[in-house]
């Protein structure tokens, strides 16, 4: 059987191979090498990230636990929310004023209903 021409080259180019791909360890090198898999190959999601990294992680939760118990604050709970929300709809653009008023609109038919669910997924996200 002969093969075209355009069909072997295809087949020829190393590009377009199917790669088998190998772990790569800490240093990015294929293969596990002499001392074994770095901790980038063995770490998971489990474990803690660096120092900085992980003390950004706590005060990002922590200031998302805060946000999520001010929204039951009484306020919260009043009409007063929905028209505050309203108001910042005034100076912005259509695309973003309009989903804003809507919002507002359909926080403010049920203001304590809406409240407490933003608030129980910000709880429970957390």
């Amino acid at each position: 059987m002969v093969i075209p021409p355009a069909r072997s080259a295809i087949r020829r180019s190393p590009a377009l191979r199917p790669r088998i791909s190998r772990p790569r360890g800490a240093n990015g090198a294929a293969g596990l090498g002499a001392s074994g898999p770095g901790p980038a190959a063995v770490a998971g999601p489990w474990q803690e990230a660096p120092g900085w990294r992980r003390a950004l992680q706590l005060a990002l939760a922590a200031l998302w636990l805060l946000d999520a118990v001010l929204q039951y604050q009484s306020f919260m709970f009043s009409q007063g929310f929905p028209r505050m929300l309203a108001a910042t709809a005034a100076r912005n653009p259509g695309p973003v004023a309009g989903p804003v008023t809507w919002s507002a609109h359909l926080i403010g038919t049920h203001p304590g209903a809406a409240t407490a669910a933003f608030g129980t997924v910000q709880l429970l996200t957390c």
